[in-house]
């Protein structure tokens, strides 16, 4: 082979390695049949391609047929939906209420034709039908709505940056450790580039984040520096964002870009500033009151910024996570950064690795803790040091609400057998009570006995000694009177 012809290969070669990780490889669904008003429009919607669509009017039914029954549809909107139907069976239910362009819609039973029947005009890029048994998250994005609470709260400047500089974090304890992290970018795409709309969401849900993203609504606009960005965007206005955001969701670690703006972008250094301001200040009700009226106020434990140079932290992002299939935290990011294919023109990538001559701009392991509520860390390289998740609050207050039951229940049965111990203590005293009574009756009982027999014993006597004297005296006192009526009769006879 000539050294022409190796040159070609090796050349082909590597035209191959960087474009084939760049396609997004989605798992199938089934394969169906899509009819708008009777037309049939399945090769639109079976493309995975986010530049063709289908443009349901208002009214018009898109009927979804499949041999095989389908569990639920997993439908990609080129914008974010208003509310629509879906008819299965008899029944009818409003779906699109939670404002995601990518929407799961589980079915409440296997169906092989459902309908889904637009209220205004909508444009639909993909449908994937999924089967039955199939977990849906396995080949569709299932995403959870933004929860009033998370343990993280990410800020991103733009769609990319979270993969970019912030990758290791989503990755490691959003997709590794299941620990609930909440995106917020700055800009939006709608109004320059819609197509990232879509990429953000394929690149978070390859991270493993599970919780829809939400955006400030500002527009993306380049600045080469911090001053270029403050003359784009109003500072009052990100920085109130920002500190609404951080009311709205209450996060115990706060994750943000660069003071620098990584390689000096302007946006990403107004952005990281703003933070930096709001987390110091949100605990403040006078400090925006609109957003502390409606939300509350909160004092965030921790904040890490990207590169920061003080209380340094260094990621493990190369530990095999046994949730993303054993890849590392920092292969599950650079496969998240492969979903913004229109970002792949472009010089960056993800890396750790300190000898890249653009480690200093791009690491997505270095951060620094800027503010701390907890202490600092001490060397273990968590960004979780010294934090209780909400989850493991629940969790203790759940084993404490647990404890409190039992130790009450504990107190109901002690104090029951307190009152049965009682009432046979009292029980036991009172038959103790009565045998004594019964006792000191019958001892009085026979002491009145024994004098009553006494008493008549000595009746007895004196009437005996009565019945003596008696048959004694009675003869005498006869005698004694009868004498005396003879000395009588014989002094008569002598006066006579």
């Amino acid at each position: 082979m000539s050294q022409n012809k190796k040159i070609i290969l090796f050349f082909v070669a590597l035209l191959f390695s960087f474009f084939i990780p760049c396609i997004s490889s989605k798992a199938e669904g089934l394969s169906f049949t899509a009819t708008l008003d009777g037309r049939n429009v399945t090769h639109v919607l079976s493309d995975d391609d986010y530049s063709t669509t289908v443009k349901p009017g208002a009214g018009s039914e898109l009927v979804i047929t499949s041999e095989e029954p389908m569990q639920g549809l997993y439908l990609e909107w080129d914008r974010v939906p208003s509310e629509w139907l879906l008819k299965e069976n008899e029944s009818t239910t409003t779906f699109g209420t939670h404002g995601f362009l990518h929407e799961y819609v589980p079915l409440s039973s296997s169906q092989n034709s459902i309908t889904i029947v637009s209220k205004e005009s909508m444009t639909l890029c993909n449908i994937r039908a999924i089967p039955i048994g199939t977990d849906p998250k396995t080949i569709a994005q299932v995403w959870e709505e933004p929860q009033e609470k998370t343990d993280f709260l990410v800020f991103s400047t733009h769609a990319d940056d979270e993969i970019l500089f912030l990758g290791g974090v989503l990755a490691k304890y959003g997709g590794g450790e299941g620990i609930p992290v909440q995106i917020a970018y700055l800009t939006e795409f709608w109004s320059t580039e819609p197509v990232r709309e879509h990429e953000k969401l394929d690149g978070l849900w390859e991270a493993g984040i599970r919780r829809y993203p939400i955006d400030g609504g500002f527009r993306d606009y380049y600045a080469a520096d911090l001053d270029e960005a403050l003359s784009k965007y109003d500072h009052d206005k990100v920085l109130s964002w920002t500190v609404s955001t951080i009311r709205r969701f209450k996060p115990l670690i706060v994750v943000t870009q660069d003071l620098n703006g990584e390689y000096g972008h302007g946006g990403h250094r107004l952005l990281a500033r703003c933070v930096t301001e709001a987390v110091e200040r949100s605990m403040d009700p006078s400090f925006y009151p609109a957003s502390a009226e409606e939300y509350g106020v909160f004092d965030v434990k921790k904040t890490y910024l990207h590169l920061y140079p003080e209380n340094t932290i260094t990621l493990d992002v190369r530990q095999p996570l046994p949730s993303m299939g054993g890849r590392s935290a920092l292969e599950v990011a650079r496969d998240a950064y492969k979903k913004h294919v229109s970002q792949q023109k472009y010089w960056f990538y993800v890396t750790d690795d300190p000898k890249d001559y653009r480690a200093s701009e791009i690491n997505c392991s270095k951060f620094g803790l800027f503010r701390t509520t907890v202490g600092n860390d001490s060397g273990q390289n968590q960004m979780t040091e010294n934090i209780i998740t909400y989850e493991e609050e629940e969790r203790l207050a759940e084993e404490k609400r647990k404890a409190e039951i039992l130790s009450s229940e504990e107190t109901v049965r002690a104090s029951k057998s307190a009152s049965i111990e009682r009432e046979r203590t009292e029980r036991e005293n009172a038959e103790k009570s009565a045998a004594a009574l019964s006792s000191e009756n019958k001892k009085s009982d026979g002491i009145e006995e024994g004098d009553t027999n006494a008493s008549h014993d000595r009746r007895l006597i004196i009437i005996v000694i009565l019945i003596i004297a008696l048959a004694v005296i009675a003869p005498w006192t006869v005698y004694r009177i009868s004498r005396s009526r003879r000395r009588r009769k014989r002094k008569r006879k002598k006066k006579r």
